[in-house]
This record gives C-alpha cells, structure tokens and sequence, in this order.
C-alpha cells in the first residue's frame, strides 16, 4: 500500500466506524428503529430449523420449532436482522438454504436456487450490512442480496486459505463494517486471521496483529461483534483482537478461561459482552474486562438487550432462559420446554401476529 494511502484509508474508515457507533441498546446494530404498528422482539435460532421469539420484553419465550429434529439440512449456521426482515442459514454438511420471516415467529424457507444460487454445501455465516444482507460461504465466496433478501448475487471471496469461514458479522449503515473468520481445527491456531472488510464485503482484508489469533469455533464459542465503533473479535480459547479504525489491531486476553469460550459475544449499545456459562465478562473497549459471577442456578451462553434497556440470556443447552434489568441480577424467565440446542440471537422488530399482537 503506498504511504499517501494510509491517512485517506483510516479516514475513510473511521468516518464509517463512528457512523456505526450509535447506541442502539442490542446486541444486533442494525436493528433500525422500528417501523409503524411494528412489534420490538427477541429472536433466537437453534438447531434443527428451532426458534424461540419474546415479544414482551423477555418475560415469556415461546418456541417456534420447524418439524424437522434429525436433518442436518436444517442445522443453524447464522441469525441476522435488517430492513423489518430475520433472516437464518442453516446447513450442516449439507445444501445450504434461507429462512426468512417479517413476524419472527412464522418462516419461509427460501432454497439456493430461488434466491439465484448455485449449489453450496455448508453455509458459512449471515449479517446485515445496512444495505441488505450478506452470506459468506464456508470457502470464503461472499453473496450480497438486496435489502428484502429475495434476490443475491456473488460478489467477492475471502482467501481464508482452506480454513471454513464460521462466522459473519457486521453493522449498518450501508455499506457498513463486516468480519469473517473461523478455521477448520477450533483447538489449534488458524493459518489465516480472521479478514474485515469496509465495503459491505466486495473487498476483503486479514487483520494484522492478530496473526497469532486462537481460532474461532463452529460459531457458539467466542465470535465478533462490532458496536460503538469498535470491532471486538472474541478467539475460542480467549483471545481477544480489536481495533476502532480496522487498520490498526490490538490484542487481550479474557481472563479465567479455562480451555476454551462457552458462549457468544454480544454489545448492548455500551458495552461488550462475552457469556461464559457461569460467569460474564464485561468490556467497553474489549481491552480491559470486568467479570461478573452468576448466581449458583445460573448459566447462560449468549447476551442481548432490547430497546428497553432490558438484558436477557439463554443456556444453549437447557432452553432456560433469564431476564435483568441492571445487568447484575438475572431472574428466571418462562421459556419454553426443552428442546435442540440454541445458538445466536438477535433484537428487530416485527409485523404484528396471533402470537405477537401490536401493542
């Protein structure tokens, strides 16, 4: 890169990055303020085609679960929101395809071939970049859609030398700050870093200073998440990477793991998140972190937060959910009965339903 180019670049970037810093309090950023009649909700996806929606500010959790328990089909493998719409892949060693839904509690699968897509094995991992939604495949080939998520085309891939892309993330406004990475061996050191991209994913960069970054896992442990204009990548064994301008990197340590990550990175419009089933740790740089121990009946694996200030949290593995209101004491909320295992989560807004009435 030739020297002139730097300052132009970290200019550029930074105006990007500080257009992304609002303070939606979520752990999705791009959940726009809400459309009229819209219903402000809590989405989660979980395996085996699996949702479970909270329309009352997570007081209630209610599954929506796809008839489908054993096909590796309908394995999740990404959550996003944007533009009124909840978007999952799902596809686990088998063809990828969309579920997409404007109420977050009704679905509609949309296969590779209705959204324009040659056959893909696998997807790799979804978000909404302020424009529409982009899929990384798991070899790096990157699509783009247009914002109602019908319609996609290919527009780049990342040289993740061989290693499958695990996760996708990203934040609005358009063409907004997106990050892909993962490796094939969770338990060992990837080849190539994880790559950012500051163009809505048409162009793609690894992230130098950290090179040495612990790979990250098939998407349940540890993870990326940028907000408050800062991008903050969270390794499987702990190891954290961030930067404010996605030109310079720097690196910490979450401390107390012991062996890996047991949960999701989130932001809540102030702060980073990382679950860590019976403890959390709390950063708002993801530099210096705060743990916070749970209570002995309280383990959780992901964080979010809802337009209300209000945080809730689920364990992946039981379907418990819990609800707080100070981030600090977590009360057990009425989920639904256990069932396959949940992974991400995302806030939006959507239509009105039976389920989820207008307010």
């Amino acid at each position: 890169m030739a020297a002139i180019e730097l300052p132009v670049i970290t200019i550029i970037v930074s105006l990007l990055v500080a257009a992304c810093s609002n303070n939606t309090p979520t752990n999705n950023p791009d959940a726009a303020p809400p459309q009229q009649g819209s219903v402000p909700m809590f989405v989660v996806s979980g395996q085996s085609g699996r949702t479970v929606t909270s329309c009352d500010d997570g007081l209630t959790w209610k599954a929506n679960d796809f008839p489908v328990t054993t096909n590796d089909e309908f394995n999740e493998k990404g959550l996003a929101f944007g533009h009124g719409v909840f978007m999952r892949i799902m596809g686990w060693g088998a063809e990828c395809s969309f579920m997409r839904s404007e109420d977050g509690v009704t679905w509609k699968r949309i296969t590779l071939a209705q959204a324009g897509l040659p056959n893909l094995a696998e997807c790799g991992g979804i978000t909404y970049n302020g424009d529409g939604f982009t899929m990384v495949h798991w070899t790096g080939d990157t699509f783009a859609s247009d914002h109602d998520g019908f319609v996609w085309k290919k527009i780049s891939n990342v040289d993740n030398k061989n290693e499958h892309v695990r996760e996708v993330v990203g934040d609005g406004p358009a063409p907004g700050v997106l990050l892909a990475g993962g490796a094939n061996d969770p338990s060992g050191m990837p080849k190539n870093p994880p790559h950012v991209s500051v163009d809505g994913g048409k162009t793609w960069k690894a992230t130098p200073g950290c090179s040495t970054f612990n790979a990250l896992s098939i998407g349940q442990n540890g993870g990326g998440m940028l907000g408050g204009g800062r991008m903050v990548i969270v390794g499987y064994k702990g190891q954290v990477c961030t930067s404010s301008d996605m030109v310079q990197w720097q690196e910490s340590q979450l401390p107390g793991v012991a062996g890996f990550v047991q949960g999701k990175v989130s932001f809540d419009g102030e702060q980073f998140w990382v679950a860590d089933n019976s403890r959390v740790l709390v950063s708002a740089n993801g530099l210096a972190w705060i743990e916070r121990k749970l209570a002995d009946n309280v383990r959780i694996s992901a964080v979010a937060k809802s337009d209300k200030g209000t945080w809730v949290a689920f364990n992946r593995e039981t379907s418990a959910f819990y609800r707080s209101t100070d981030g600090l004491t977590w009360n057990a909320a009425k989920g639904p009965a256990d069932g396959p295992d949940l992974h991400r989560i995302v806030f939006g807004y959507g239509k009105p339903s039976a389920q989820c009435p207008a307010k």
